[in-house]
């Protein structure tokens, strides 16, 4: 190879290696999405269950029309955050994995106000988030927010 053909693949190379991070990959936008959620009927077995005696630590699933559950396709690694409020009385909020078992739940203090769960995921999956009527009024809203690892 001649002089000057090595001096440009050698330069190229220093380029290359040099470059800005602005030429990196953009860092994707977090998904987010709020919706409402509407059970009318509470479930009073979730008392019955409570401390884990049952398949979850909150949110039986017994009463039809007691919970509302919404499946989400977690997209990749990264942290999912899901908030259940606007509502009076006792929720709880419960994120489950594609074999419907337990991944987080929080159960609110029956005053209403909020529940927050956030687990980190390290590849895509299939999760459902419940929303759970335990004794409250009939309507909540969820808020979840996915960021990108």
């Amino acid at each position: 190879m001649n002089r000057t053909a090595a001096l440009v693949v050698a330069s190229l190379a220093v380029a290359a290696v040099s470059a800005p991070p602005a030429l990196a990959a953009p860092k994707k936008k977090p998904v987010t999405k709020t919706y409402a959620v509407t059970a009318a009927a509470p479930d009073p077995t979730n008392y019955a269950q409570a401390g884990g005696v049952g398949k979850y630590s909150v949110c039986a699933q017994n009463v039809p029309g007691s919970f509302d559950k919404q499946a989400f396709q977690v997209p990749a690694a990264g942290s999912l955050t899901v908030e259940l409020s606007g509502f009076q009385g006792d929720w709880d909020l419960l994120l489950e994995d594609s074999d419907d078992s337990e991944l987080a739940a929080g159960g609110s203090s029956g005053t209403g106000g909020s529940e927050t769960v956030d687990v980190r995921f390290k590849k895509a999956q299939k999760v459902s988030i419940v929303a759970c009527n335990w004794a409250g009024t009939p309507t909540a809203s969820v808020k979840y927010t996915f960021t990108f690892k």
